[in-house]
């Protein structure tokens, strides 16, 4: 079977690529909005980068009508998530 992931509608039940790691961790990120609302949502999607500086990432899709998430714009706007 082939399967292009970003080109063909998936073949199967669920995604393999998010298979790929199991149990897949979840991370709690926070953020705070540029009007001091709180958020706090859960992300499978993030790792440690380094220790010395201490680096983290986060990757987060888009909703299905385009929409970015709270928590992305949040963190672009005010540089922090935790």
């Amino acid at each position: 079977m082939h399967y292009a992931p970003a080109t063909d509608k998936c073949p199967l039940p669920f995604s393999p690529f998010k298979s790929c790691t199991v149990p897949r961790p979840i991370g709690w990120l926070s953020t705070i909005s540029k009007d001091g609302i709180d958020n706090l949502a859960p992300y499978s999607q993030w790792q440690n980068l380094t220790f010395d500086p201490h680096l983290v990432m986060f990757a987060a899709n888009q909703y299905p009508d385009g929409r970015r998430k709270d928590t992305v714009i949040n963190a672009e706007e005010t540089g922090w998530f935790v």
